[in-house]
């Protein structure tokens, strides 16, 4: 393994950085589905429980029952926009740890005397 230098962890930096703007349209986007899948689910439940029949209990299970592709889709949903933002935090906390080398490497080469005149 080289040692790191600035310019490295700059360019580093900088990938990371603009990872991280990606992953915000990422996750938002992610949310919107969930979002949309979210109230599309909860209208047809709604939906079916209107037009079921028998007792509470007998509704809600037939409403369960009749909605529950839209409820996969809602959780499918769910899931990526967890894991969008999971990623994202990711990317974060190696932007946190590049930030920390820099420090490091700046106070190093100041230490050193490299790039004083």
């Amino acid at each position: 393994m080289e040692p790191l230098n600035p310019v490295q962890i700059e360019r580093d930096l900088r990938t990371t950085n603009e990872r991280i703007y990606k992953g915000v349209e990422v996750v938002s986007k992610a949310y919107a589905d969930y979002l949309d899948a979210e109230r599309d689910y909860k209208n047809a439940y709604a939906m079916a429980y209107l037009a079921a029949e028998g007792s509470i209990k007998d509704k809600e299970a037939k409403a369960e029952v009749a909605t529950e592709e839209k409820r996969a889709r809602r959780d499918v949903a769910d899931v990526a926009h967890k894991r969008a933002k999971d990623t994202l935090r990711a990317v974060m906390g190696e932007q946190s740890a590049l930030q920390t080398m820099a420090a490091g490497i700046r106070q190093a080469y100041a230490g050193s005397g490299h790039g004083q005149t």
